[in-house]
């Protein structure tokens, strides 16, 4: 069965190499986009099962990205885990709820959580496993 496809979208160009790398090897596809600029076409091209997308970005925000994703047919289905080190009050759960984002995560956030996260969302039946 192919891997699953995660899509990446954070400006910070360090996490964006460590967490594609942290996917790879536990068995997902990854691609990146790493900054704002988000085309829905680049992202229909990609085809991913799961978006990982930063909140805090210069420019156009994750929760305006989000919701550009949902009001489109060909992406409003793709499952979006938002992650943020600044947007964590709960004031802030509306804006995610509205936006159509499936979950969130508080930055720094665990690879072993990470792992969880993008494998129930993408609908994986085991647990990807980082010590092999």
């Amino acid at each position: 069965m192919p891997a699953k496809k995660v899509l990446i979208i954070d400006d910070d160009k360090d996490f964006v190499e460590e967490c594609s790398d942290l996917l790879k090897h536990a068995g997902y596809d990854t691609a990146t986009i790493d900054n704002d600029e988000v085309e829905l076409n680049v992202i229909n091209s990609i085809k991913p099962h799961v978006i990982l997308l930063d909140l805090k970005m210069p420019g156009k925000s994750g929760f305006a990205i989000a919701a550009q994703l949902r009001g489109a047919s060909e992406t409003r289905n793709i499952p979006i885990i938002a992650m943020s080190g600044a947007y964590v009050l709960r004031e802030h759960d509306f804006l995610t709820n509205y936006c159509g984002i499936k979950k969130f995560l508080k930055k720094p956030v665990s690879s072993e959580k990470l792992l969880e996260e993008v494998g129930s969302m993408a609908g994986d039946d085991e647990k990807q496993d980082i010590g092999s």
